[in-house]
């Protein structure tokens, strides 16, 4: 019988196009899910792990972790270099944040 640890079966696993690998990870859930929203836009598969203990809802501080099908992650790296590049040309001086409360009266 077959074993894990034969050269065989570790070259089929390091083959396979469909393995999961890691692309990302990210301290909360909306980070991830401004790069999820990306890969689906693109047709690239994905699946995300520990969006319970990302933000301490369950009690347990953790990350995001974004995985998608091996043969996907160049394109991935692509994708979240094109997410990274949208948010770093945010000129904030530009936007629109509203005027300063002075006050809690201040307060609409």
């Amino acid at each position: 019988m077959p074993t894990f640890s034969e050269p065989s079966f570790q070259k089929i696993m390091k083959e396979d196009p469909d393995k999961p690998v890691p692309l990302e990870s990210f301290p909360t859930e909306i980070q991830a899910s401004f790069v999820t929203m990306a890969l689906a836009a693109h047709g690239i598969e994905f699946h995300t792990i520990g969006e319970l203990t990302a933000q301490n809802r369950c009690e347990g501080p953790g990350w995001v972790r974004i995985f998608v099908r091996a043969c996907d992650l160049p394109s991935a790296k692509v994708v979240l270099a094109e997410c990274r590049a949208s948010v770093t040309e945010i000129d904030w001086s530009q936007v629109d944040v509203g005027g300063r409360a002075q006050s809690i009266d201040d307060i609409e």
